[in-house]
This record gives C-alpha cells, structure tokens and sequence, in this order.
C-alpha cells in the first residue's frame, strides 16, 4: 500500500526551510549576501535614518546660514557702535580739554563759569569739520551752547539729515520697510534702548550721562530716535586743575554705522540666496533619488503580479545603505519566498493528486465489486479493503 512519503518529499508537511527562510528575513547580524542585497539586520542597528539626516541637512543649511549671518550682523554692528564711541570719547577728552583751557578764566573756583562766547568759539571751530554735535552745559545743568546753532548770519540754522524722496514703486517701498522692520527687530537690541527726545528747553537732568559727567565720571549712552536710528553720545566734565566747571556732551546719529550694516546686509540676503537657490536644487536631486527607485520597486512589483513569473525580479541597490536599500532588499526576499512557497503548493497538488488516485480507485474497484457478489465473506473482505483505503485518505488528508 503507498505511504505518503512522496508529500513529506514535496514539502507539505515538512516546511522547516521556508520558515527558517522566513526567520532569517528579519534576523539582526544577517552578513551580507551573495546577490548583491544587504540584509536587513543592518537597518534594526541604524540609529538615525540616512534619508531624514539628508533631508534635515537640506532644510537646516539655509537656516544656518541666515543664522549665522545675523549672529555676525548684530556682532558687526556691536562692533561698530563700541567703536565708534571710543572715538566719541577721544574727541570729547579733546574738545573739554581745549574749553578748560581756553574758556575758563583763572579765579575762584567756586564763583568762576565757563565764557560763553569764547565756549561757542571753541565748540564751532573744533566741531565744524566734523558731523558730531556738541553741546556744553554749565555746572548748574544749564545748556549754555549747542554746535547745531550756529551763529552766523543772524540767525540758526538746523542741519538735519531728510529722507530719500519717495520712489516711483510703492511696492518696492513696501518691501523695503519689510526688509528694514525685519533687520531692526535683530539688531543692537533698539526695541529695549531708550527713546531719544528734545525738549525746547535742554538742561542736564534730560541727559543722565550729563549729570554722572556733572558729578565726575565720563559716561556714554545710545537711544533711539523717532526714525529708528541709533543716537550715541558721550559726556565729559569740562575740567581746570581738577575744578569740574561744566560738561560737555558729544552726539552723533548712526547714519554711517546703518550705511556699513546695510551693505553687510545686503551680502548676507546675496549669500543667503545662492544657499537658498543651492538648497532647492539638492532638494531635486534628493527628490528625485528617492523617487526613482521606488518607481522602478513599484513597476517591478506590478509586472511581476500581471506575468507571475520569476523573470520580473525586484531590481537591487547594493550601493544604497539606506532605506530605500532595505525596501528592495524586503521585497526581493518576500518576492523569492512567495515564489518558493507557490512552487511548493504546486508540487503539493500534484503529488495530492497522484496519491488520492490509488485508494480512489480501489475504492471504487472494491464497492463496484462489492455490488456484484452474495458471498459474505468475500463482501467482509472487501468491506476491510474499503477501511483501508478511506484509513489512507484520512492520512493523506490530516
């Protein structure tokens, strides 16, 4: 009587390898293979993924460098305004020692004052050449002389920087009061300096660092103007052998500090453009390596399920030690056991079919038998040969 041996043969009962093939697909510390796919093991040990450190590297280069850039701006300018006080300050130690000399008479200390004539002699001719404004204020805070009033002529004259005439394009003035907001939130921290303010009639309680040069000490400060500009000053008393008689306070606008920063603003915009451009086109190309082969994964994967056959294999990328790599190393296994696994079902249904022949066909031989005979014993021993056969069939069916 035919055993089963041929179905254990076939692999219907005995699917050992497959599983062990199944198992091995998600194994960790798989080697690398003989075709060229690297396993997936590799993937589970990755700590960071290789196409999101690409993609964040796309995305945070432009925002580095604009970062960078205006880290460097405010630093600039900074710089800028540090310097440009010492040089307040040198030109201040020089013009008080040039009034201390010249428009202070010798006399009592204590009843002694400045000569205001000579004092405004002094201030225009030391300050014309310059674009700083001087102005001196006696030791009881009173503003005593002011280089924007120059006496000439019979009468003042106040020299005021105006605005560019407005353009043509109001859209281009839009853009460029965008630019500058934008620029100004990020620099020298103006939203938190003091607002600077004139009144009709100045006197050193309107000016702090006046009233600390009153009292002794140099001291600077930086405001801002109701044009968003910075104002820097610096005060110095106005000395004669140690007697403080006055002080004077030397100011300028940060016209030319703006003018230098604009200019490095507009190399840090023309950087951050051609980074900005740099940036779109690596991230076409990253688009465009990860598209490609998933398309070619999913146009594989589609002619395969319309030819069902193994000649539409899933194209490989050794080269890739990325995701895209474990995608097609994935599907190239999944598609080889799937294939392994129909050729086992057709070797089972063919050596179902062969074996359900032979106790078919004795069980039809012995019941068409059966019909024909009256002898009870030959009936008894064909009843045993059907038991056996249906015994076979019940094997071969669990």
């Amino acid at each position: 009587m035919p055993d089963d041996s041929g179905l254990k043969s076939a692999g219907v009962y005995g699917t050992a390898p497959a599983a062990r093939r199944s198992a091995s697909l998600f194994s960790a510390g798989e080697p690398e293979r003989e075709d060229g796919r690297h396993s997936l093991g590799a993937f589970g040990r990755r700590r960071f993924s290789r196409l999101t450190l690409r993609i964040l590297a796309i995305g945070i280069f432009p925002l580095a460098t604009i970062f960078g850039g205006l880290m460097y701006l405010g630093v600039y300018e900074r710089s800028l305004v540090d310097g440009r006080l010492l040089a307040l300050g040198t030109e201040a130690r020089m013009i008080a020692g040039a009034l201390g000399e010249t428009a202070v008479p010798p006399g009592d200390p204590e009843t002694t004052e400045i000569e205001i004539e000579t004092a405004r002699n002094v201030l225009r001719r030391l300050v014309r050449p310059t674009r700083v404004r001087a102005r001196l204020f006696s030791r009881d805070g009173v503003l005593i002389a002011d280089s924007r009033a120059l006496l000439e002529r019979g009468g003042a004259v106040r020299q005021e920087t105006l605005p560019p005439p407005e353009g043509p394009s109001r859209v281009l003035g839009v853009l460029t009061d965008v630019y500058d907001w934008f620029f100004f939130l990020l620099s020298q921290g103006r939203d938190r300096a003091a607002v600077y303010r004139e009144t009709p009639y100045e006197s050193a309680a309107d000016y702090e660092e006046v009233r600390r040069a009153l009292d002794g000490d140099d001291a600077s400060m930086v405001r801002v103007s109701e044009r968003d500009r910075l104002i820097l000053s610096f005060a110095i008393p106005v000395q004669r052998y140690k007697n403080i008689y006055g002080a004077l306070m030397l100011s300028i606008s940060s016209a030319g500090i703006d003018r230098s920063v604009r200019e490095v603003r507009q190399d840090i915009v023309q950087v951050f453009g051609i980074v900005f451009i740099l940036s779109l086109l690596l991230s076409f190309y990253l688009a465009r390596a990860i598209s490609q082969p998933i398309a070619r994964l999913a146009a594989a994967a589609d002619r395969m399920r319309r030819l069902r056959t193994r000649s539409a294999a899933i194209p490989a990328f050794p080269d890739r030690r990325d995701e895209i790599g474990d995608l097609s190393a994935a599907l190239g296994d999944l598609t080889t056991e799937l294939f392994d696994r129909m050729d086992a079902i057709e070797r089972f249904a063919a050596d179902v079919s062969h074996e359900l022949k032979n106790p078919l066909s004795s069980l039809r031989s012995a019941v068409e038998t059966a019909a024909r005979i009256d002898d009870p014993e030959k009936q008894k021993r064909l009843m045993a040969v059907i038991e056996q056969d249906v015994d076979r069939l019940d094997r071969l069916i669990t």
